[in-house]
């Protein structure tokens, strides 16, 4: 809530310091919504994935060292090695792909919000060019407001939905699993 009171005060002084920055607005908004969207849907299947194929690592390593003993009796220790390295193996394939998806999300993210500042700047820079006499000082706010305006952008479009991925695989969580919550 305070990201998005953060996000519609930065509107406003943008707007304030060059009310054609709302026209720009608009498309901007539409630009982090649909990639937003687009990390979303992507995100919740690979954490999802990430997920099912955590099960296996944990219940490999259960399986050694509840049975250790009889490994080691019958020389088995290699392929539980190698058992449990595939399944390493598995669940990091989506645990990085999960994390370069987000990287994806940081990027573009960053370039939306550089749009947002290159919007500021150059919509001031063509009413000034055009004979308005605009008081500096609150065009240096809406800039560094916009520019401030990232950091906000980036946890309501990145963490929010992170959160929201993380919920979602809590409430799926078996009932017989000892949560210390």
């Amino acid at each position: 809530l305070a990201n998005g009171m953060y996000l519609v005060t930065v509107l406003i002084v943008c707007a304030a310091s060059n009310y054609w920055f709302c026209l720009c607005f608009i498309p901007i908004l539409a630009i982090f919504y649909r990639v937003q969207s687009q990390f979303r849907s992507a995100s919740r299947d690979l954490k999802r994935m990430e997920g099912v194929t955590r099960s296996p690592v944990y219940s490999s390593f259960e399986e050694s060292l509840n049975g250790l003993a009889s490994i080691r009796a019958f020389g088995a220790s290699q392929r539980f090695i190698q058992a449990h390295h595939r399944a390493v193996n598995d669940n990091g394939r989506f645990f990085f792909a999960y994390w370069i998806a987000s990287r994806w999300l940081a990027i573009r993210l960053d370039a939306v919000s550089t749009l947002v500042v290159a919007s500021v700047s150059l919509l001031t820079a063509a009413v000034a060019a055009s004979g308005v006499v605009m008081e500096p000082s609150i065009i240096g706010l809406a800039l560094v407001y916009a520019i401030q305006g990232t950091t906000p952008c980036w946890i309501s479009f990145s963490v929010c939905p992170q959160l929201t991925l993380s919920m979602h695989t809590l409430r799926y969580r078996p009932a017989s699993v000892d949560c210390a919550l």
